[in-house]
């Protein structure tokens, strides 16, 4: 499935320091690989003294952005749709992405210049985004012209109707805070078998594969389980749902507890 016109928002769990918090938006998506830009990366570079042409029309802040690590000596264009534009590649809405060498800025409605981008090659980004490096989210055709964009993480998370919204206030939410000290409180056995049955809630497992479950996480846990657990979207409901394949109800359990 093309993930074009998506956000990807690095989970705890992600390593890679090039993208820690980062919003990603996805342009280009295919067999070959994806290509995206990081929309949370304002530098110091004011557009106007490094693209003369395209200053008037970067919206503010009117900075160059960092994209991505990769060909950071390249510039790349998102922009707003306008008449008689060839040079652009749909994303969202009548936003995309532009060839700043082909496509005159007076054409464009607003702009936001990239230095470099992400890029993935074959089933890189598929494998990620199943390993739970990136939680996945509908871009809105104004999250690449933020006005905050140091906060578009946050209000990007805010505005989610399941429990990705868990993560806007990451790491300072004090549940977020409780739940990882559980968490780090649980030995291997307790946390292979937390991760068996997260795995069967999503549907990796069935409850009658429990034992294959449970061998496939004994080889994966370690010490960095408890973030690697943190870092999977809709936990609790995965949780729940595995619970409740093996035959455990949490409501169940909260009675007895009462």
């Amino acid at each position: 499935m093309s993930l074009v016109g998506q956000l990807l928002i690095a989970s705890p769990m992600l390593a890679d320091a090039n993208f820690a918090d980062g919003v990603v938006l996805i342009c280009v998506h295919d067999p070959e690989g994806a290509v995206g830009v990081v929309l949370n990366r304002p530098t110091e570079l004011a557009v106007a003294e490094h693209l003369p042409d395209w200053g008037d029309a970067a919206v503010p802040p009117a900075v160059v952005f960092l994209g991505g690590p990769v060909q950071i000596e390249v510039a790349i264009g998102i922009a707003t749709l306008a008449s008689g534009v060839t040079e652009w590649t749909a994303v969202v809405g009548d936003t995309g992405m532009i060839d700043l060498g082909s496509v005159s800025s007076g054409l464009v409605g607003r702009a936001r210049i990239f230095a470099g981008y992400a890029g993935w090659g074959e089933g890189q980004l598929d494998a990620e985004v199943t390993r739970g490096d990136w939680i996945v989210v509908p871009a809105d055709p104004d999250d690449p012209f933020d006005a905050d964009p140091t906060g578009l993480r946050r209000r990007v998370l805010s505005r989610q109707t399941d429990a990705t919204r868990f993560y806007a206030d990451y790491p300072d939410d004090p549940t977020y805070e409780e739940l990882k000290t559980f968490l780090d409180g649980l030995n291997r056995d307790e946390l292979v078998d937390l991760l068996a049955l997260v795995w069967i809630g999503r549907g990796d497992y069935t409850a009658p594969e429990w034992n294959e479950a449970v061998k496939e996480a004994r080889t994966v846990v370690d010490k960095k389980a408890p973030d690697y657990l943190l870092g999977i979207p809709l936990l609790p409901d995965f949780l729940e749902e595995g619970l409740n394949a093996v035959g455990y109800s949490c409501l169940d359990e909260e009675k007895e507890h009462l």
